[in-house]
């Protein structure tokens, strides 16, 4: 979807983890040459190890836009998604924001006209026209409730599935967002790396944890909470994008539910400042996902209880990565603690 962008990319950076990169390379080449846009620079890298973050880091150590977009290859951006995205990191001129995040839609991006009487076609086609009336006292409660038992129930929010480990834990806030100046933006401490952009300095200081294997749950958690150390992290109203997840590129729900729990595991116990805080708190966290995915899997009819199972399966994992002493050797240890989930069902290198 680059080659459709009302702004066009500086270069294309391609990292390719799969058994076919010569024939892949020659395809992705191949459309680039077709498209009637000027020449694009690509590069595109083969990755040594399956890693969703590994593949990320190599392609922050060859980039050179100011902006990065780390964007998953099924991400599907609206036409004006990155002008959109780059307009807000161009208003902010003292550099205050570390990154940025594109915002899902249900839809699929539409290939619409983009002359300029038409410029609000797109968007037009993607959100439905806003309700305009005033809600009723009692339509502001129902909101309320099916807004806290979405993130306090079922835990469909990414801060809270994260442990904060730094001190002080939370940085910025909606009102130093509002204190930028910058039309259409709103703090979003943690991005979906599907729809993830950073400034490259940022990116290069904090890199993506190495020693994560295969898709990586939580990566983006991780990293983006670490860039908000350097700005604030922020959604971008208007930059479109749909998250096109296909299940033959991703691991099984049990399997990423099990090694998210334990990434967020090793994150507290590689990095927190306080360990004595941030442990109680990641088990007190454990059991409300316990619950939350016990009735997301009931609720979606998934009798099998994958991620009910994904769940209890971190458990002594998770006890094995905080009693793990040798800090020296944990690399490498925790590679083969991903790798003994992987073995059932996926592929990945060591």
């Amino acid at each position: 979807m680059s080659l459709r962008q009302t702004l066009p990319p500086t270069e294309i950076v391609i990292v390719d983890a799969g058994d076919s990169v010569a024939d892949n390379h020659s395809r992705i080449q191949a459309v680039l040459a077709g498209s009637p846009r000027p020449a694009t620079p690509l590069i595109y890298l083969a990755s040594p190890i399956r890693s969703s973050s590994a593949q990320r880091n190599l392609a922050i150590d060859v980039a050179v836009g100011d902006v990065l977009f780390l964007f998953d290859d099924d991400t599907l951006m609206f036409p004006d998604c990155a002008e959109t995205i780059l307009r807000a990191y161009a208003s902010d001129p003292e550099r205050r924001i570390a990154a940025a995040g594109a915002v899902h839609v249900a839809q699929m991006p539409m290939d619409v006209s983009l002359d300029a009487d038409r410029k609000d076609t797109r968007r037009n086609q993607s959100e439905a026209a806003p309700d305009l009336r005033e809600p009723s006292r009692r339509e502001k409660w129902l909101r309320g409730i099916r807004h806290w038992i979405w993130t306090e129930v079922f835990l469909m929010n990414a801060s809270r599935l994260f442990i904060q480990y730094d001190t002080p834990r939370l940085r910025g806030n909606e009102a130093a967002v509002a204190a930028l100046g910058v039309a259409r933006i709103s703090h979003q401490p943690l991005i979906s790396g599907y729809a993830m952009t950073v400034r490259r300095e940022v990116a290069r200081t904090e890199r993506f944890d190495p020693i994560l294997l295969s898709y990586s749950p939580g990566e983006d958690m991780d990293a983006t909470y670490r860039f908000s150390r350097h700005g604030l992290n922020v959604a971008v109203e208007g930059a479109l994008v749909h998250h096109f997840e296909a299940a033959s590129g991703r691991i099984k729900r049990k399997q990423a539910t099990t090694l998210g729990l334990m990434n967020v595991a090793s994150f507290v116990a590689n990095k927190s400042s306080s360990p004595a805080r941030d442990i109680p708190a990641y088990y007190l966290m454990f059991v409300r996902r316990l619950f939350a995915e016990f009735c997301k899997d009931l609720l979606s009819r998934r009798f099998t209880f994958p991620q009910f199972a994904g769940t209890v399966l971190a458990l002594p994992r998770s006890i094995g990565i905080f009693r793990h002493r040798n800090r020296a050797d944990f690399d490498g240890w925790y590679k083969q603690q991903q790798l003994d989930i992987l073995k059932p069902g996926h592929r990945a290198d060591a």
